[in-house]
């Protein structure tokens, strides 16, 4: 049991990992809704694993690692597969996507190298699993897709100061 309770963020991390990987997977079978649900549940298990990190006061940097690698994949990597897949490779979308890609993944480096406080600098990276959904479930035009994916990965990368869930 203690090993349970000392691994539990790492074993919750892996579960948000496994969210991004099937929703690539169902985005690639063109699953939308399974895809989109599945970026939603990553979310909530994001959440949950650093609280679990919090309670227990069992922190690593193989658990922060892995924490950043599975938000790149679930909340970067399955947004812009899936954005790419729905709109048929549109060029305008595949820019955007992968613009999508790259802030996120700058987002979550500038975090791993921030010192520990109760605010991030620049918005959450989770975001995207809620914005792609309502853009695929919607059935949003390319136009509108591409210009609010443009507009929230240059929130990722701003110095806007937004509080954390879970103080620290």
């Amino acid at each position: 049991m203690r090993i349970l309770v000392k691994n539990l963020a790492n074993i919750l991390t892996t579960f948000n990992l496994l969210c991004g990987t099937f929703a690539i997977f169902s985005a690639l079978n063109q699953q939308f809704i399974l895809a989109c649900s599945l970026m939603v549940v990553g979310t909530f298990i994001d959440v949950l694993d650093g609280y679990a990190a919090h309670k227990t006061k069992n922190t690593s940097q193989l658990g922060e690692n892995l924490d950043m690698l599975a938000d790149l994949t679930t909340f970067g990597l399955a947004p812009t597969i899936m954005l790419y897949v729905y709109y048929d490779a549109d060029l305008f979308i595949t820019i955007s996507s992968v613009m999508l890609l790259i802030c996120g993944a700058w987002r979550l480096a500038r975090q791993a190298t921030q010192k520990p406080s109760n605010y991030l600098v620049g918005v959450p990276i989770d975001i995207s699993a809620y914005l792609v959904s309502v853009l695929v479930l919607f059935d949003a035009t390319i136009a509108l897709a591409g210009f609010s994916v443009i507009v929230l990965s240059s929130l990722f990368i701003s110095r806007l100061r937004v509080p954390r869930l879970i103080k620290r």
